[in-house]
């Protein structure tokens, strides 16, 4: 088991797809679902502050990411099968209801996760990332649909891959989305910009948006567990108006708006974000200690 100021690195089998996974602290589980286009080191420092709490911090790349398996094909990255890898990892890694922290892709993972799968989770926290229901009807309005122009262009063959590969590009998807861009360093931009050179990597991340397009993504059941959103204001892929009518999906719901930050929230505003998921889960504590 790591100590508090160590990351141990390991991989799980979920089922014939092998997931990296690290881990950091002992204490009530906390699983860490990052988003497009990064990797588990997007909570390294939450991750290193959990543990400090008293909490196991943690955080797989998803399959199609950074050290993960990399299955070919747009139905390998399905929500159903994305959904199987995370529901593997609790199941195997966590045994009992456990805390979500998750972000952007990873957050609508963990919606879908606590609708489908109420009796494995024990909180949301969820930083910047619409609830399907909500981003569904807003990709109907013209506002929304221009934020998201990117998931439309995903759907074309081979150059979104392309482009993805160029350092220059990625580092635009990430220091333009952020109100703070110098929160990623270089060396952040070398790390993921490494993983997105790793065969089937960029093709892979980019199936994500394909497939929900073939297979749209859907949390029909009310999320029954208690959520915390964590929303930086100026977030540029998102609007703000996702958050309108939130509750109706989400009863248990408190929504906490970070100014000065965009999309990256969690690298934006790192010690605030710490100290809201640290009340929520002090609040909600997890079931399973590791």
């Amino acid at each position: 088991m790591s100590g508090n100021g160590e990351i141990r690195h390991y991989w799980h089998d979920c089922g014939g797809v092998r997931l990296h996974v690290a881990e950091a602290g002992q204490g009530p589980t906390v699983l860490l679902l990052h988003g497009f286009p990064e990797l588990w080191i997007a909570w390294r420092k939450l991750m290193l502050g959990l543990a400090r709490r008293g909490y196991r911090a943690i955080a797989p790349d998803l399959r199609g990411y950074g050290a993960s398996d990399k299955p070919r094909g747009v139905g390998a990255y399905r929500v159903a099968a994305l959904l199987d890898d995370v529901r593997r990892l609790v199941k195997d890694l966590c045994h009992g209801r456990t805390a979500v922290v998750a972000h952007d892709w990873g957050g609508t993972l963990a919606y879908c996760l606590a609708s489908e799968s109420p009796d494995l989770v024990s909180s949301l926290s969820i930083l910047n990332a619409a609830h399907p229901s909500r981003l569904n009807a807003m990709l109907l309005t013209s506002g929304q649909a221009l934020r998201s122009w990117y998931i439309f262009a995903f759907q074309l063959p081979v150059l979104p891959e392309l482009l993805l590969k160029q350092r220059e590009v990625l580092s635009r998807v990430l220091r333009g989305s952020a109100a703070r861009p110098e929160c990623f360093s270089d060396d952040d931009i070398l790390a993921y910009h490494g993983a997105m050179l790793v065969p089937r990597a960029a093709e892979s991340v980019v199936n994500y948006y394909r497939a929900s397009f073939r297979w749209p993504v859907r949390a029909e059941r009310v999320v029954e567990a208690p959520t915390l959103v964590i929303w930086g204001q100026a977030d540029p892929a998102l609007d703000l108006r996702l958050l309108d009518g939130l509750a109706q999906h989400v009863p248990r719901l408190r929504v906490e708006q970070v100014a000065g930050a965009g999309h990256f929230v969690q690298h934006e505003q790192p010690e605030a974000v710490e100290r809201l998921i640290a009340e929520h889960l002090s609040e909600h504590p997890p079931t399973h200690v590791g």
